[in-house]
């Protein structure tokens, strides 16, 4: 279970993830109940596992993020006002994504599982786009090196990081890719505080508890895993 210290840093991190969201106090205090709860299912399957805790602690919180968006977006379609997404709509895909060590285990998991092909089409793809991730280039609409060019689809959906489950348009006529994305707030609340609890839960058992661009946090863990 989290300690009480950790209250403390978990109120900071969300205070920080979701300030530009503009929630009032019970928004916040929800968020603040999810991401406890994240980070007690993480640590309880993480704190004997290892090498394997960022990976497992990912499939975890993955599920119990998306259920939890699954319920909201299904309370909106019956409302009326279901996201706009549809596949091939890839706005989304081309704005900086902020991963944790969780989302990045999963992801590497599943380039070493795909063909040659796929394999050197992302590493390529990241080595040309980190120039203009760190700032040495403007960096524009920089599509993700998971994203298929042909089909505009997540090439890695099922293992998509938490802040991509929780990206969802109100009006796609409003998306650009690489600027701005007229998105839910609440799946984002969800994605963010799942975020936290996650880290929170890796630091705790002494791992990589720091959150990156998911371009330069892939790139990275290509670069050790080859050591």
């Amino acid at each position: 279970m989290p300690s009480a210290n950790d209250d403390g840093r978990r109120l900071s991190l969300l205070g920080a993830e979701l300030e530009d969201l503009e929630l009032d106090a019970d928004d916040l205090e929800a968020a603040d109940e999810l991401a406890e709860q994240i980070q007690a299912a993480a640590l309880a399957v993480a704190g004997s596992a290892g090498e394997d805790a960022p990976l497992l602690v990912a499939a975890v919180t993955r599920e119990l993020a998306t259920q939890a968006i699954d319920e909201e977006i299904e309370e909106d379609r019956a409302a009326g006002a279901g996201p706009a997404c549809a596949a091939g709509c890839a706005a989304c895909c081309h704005i900086p994504v902020s991963v944790t060590a969780a989302d990045v285990a999963a992801l590497l998991t599943w380039l070493v599982d795909q063909d040659e092909a796929v394999q050197q089409d992302v590493i390529d793809r990241i080595e040309r786009a980190l120039p203009r991730v760190t700032g040495e280039e403007p960096r524009g609409a920089l599509p993700c090196p998971i994203l298929d060019l042909e089909s505009l689809t997540c090439r890695a959906y099922e293992v998509r990081p938490l802040a991509c489950r929780g990206c969802f348009s109100d009006d796609a006529s409003q998306c650009i890719p690489g600027g701005t994305i007229s998105a839910f707030v609440v799946p984002q609340v969800i994605s963010r505080s799942a975020a936290v609890g996650v880290r929170l839960a890796l630091a705790e058992i002494g791992e990589d508890d720091g959150c990156a661009d998911l371009i330069v946090g892939l790139a990275h863990a290509i670069a050790n895993a080859a050591e």
